[in-house]
């Protein structure tokens, strides 16, 4: 597992910013829609990390690093939007 986190030098700042992101896709309204605030939170945070970070390896080949990648980061951005129904319920007492 120490091999999968080295291989990545931004892995703290990924962290961050896919917990960051799926805070922020959580609070989206969604009035027109019917995609739960965690799904949401998933979707933001995943494509975020994605986007930004890139993946663990390199090439364009499935292995199992992508699974352990897609696992952590959807995690990450779970936490995410789980920390903001938390702070919105808290805010709404």
């Amino acid at each position: 597992m120490y091999m999968f986190l080295s291989q990545n030098k931004y892995n703290y700042t990924q962290v961050i910013v896919t917990i960051i992101a799926g805070y922020i896709g959580a609070l989206i309204p969604n009035k027109l829609s019917n995609i739960p605030h965690l799904l949401m939170s998933v979707i933001i945070g995943s494509l975020v990390s994605k986007v930004v970070f890139g993946d663990f390896d390199v090439g364009y080949q499935w292995t199992q690093s992508d699974i352990y990648y897609w696992f952590i980061t959807i995690t990450e951005a779970l936490i995410g939007g789980y920390l903001a129904i938390y702070v919105k319920k808290l805010s709404n007492k």
